[in-house]
């Protein structure tokens, strides 16, 4: 996988997951938001899957904590694959987001897809 991947799966929770040592920028959240758009409109749980953050920039923070993002996300369990790498740096970059930057929604990181997915059912 070389780009970022958008679906809804067929309990409602969109999923989005970054390729391998991906970094998650302005261009890339944006894209994200548009592609989540092309698909619906309306708010729903949203999972993320990541394989090794290299990096996480103040723009895409900002917009991810957004109104246009906030609009279509009514959670969001990240998880963070712990075999890809960067585990500790990924690990800090989300707990930094969540504590500093404060999304409008719950968010919580997971280590388990399964995990993540049965806390992401509570806002269907």
């Amino acid at each position: 996988m070389d780009k970022i991947e958008v679906h809804l799966d067929s309990d409602g929770i969109m999923n989005v997951e970054y390729p391998l040592h991906a970094g998650v920028t302005f261009d890339n959240v944006v894209k994200e938001y548009e592609d989540r758009l092309e698909i619906t409109k309306e708010k729903t749980p949203l999972l993320v899957k990541i394989h090794g953050v290299s990096a996480f920039d103040a723009e895409a923070r900002k917009f991810l904590c957004g109104t246009q993002h906030s609009a279509i996300t009514s959670a969001a369990a990240i998880v963070s694959d712990s075999s890809s790498g960067y585990q500790e740096y990924s690990s800090m970059l989300l707990e930094l987001f969540k504590g500093i930057d404060k999304p409008p929604f719950d968010c919580k990181v997971f280590e388990s897809e399964e995990d993540a997915l049965n806390w992401l059912r509570g806002y269907l």
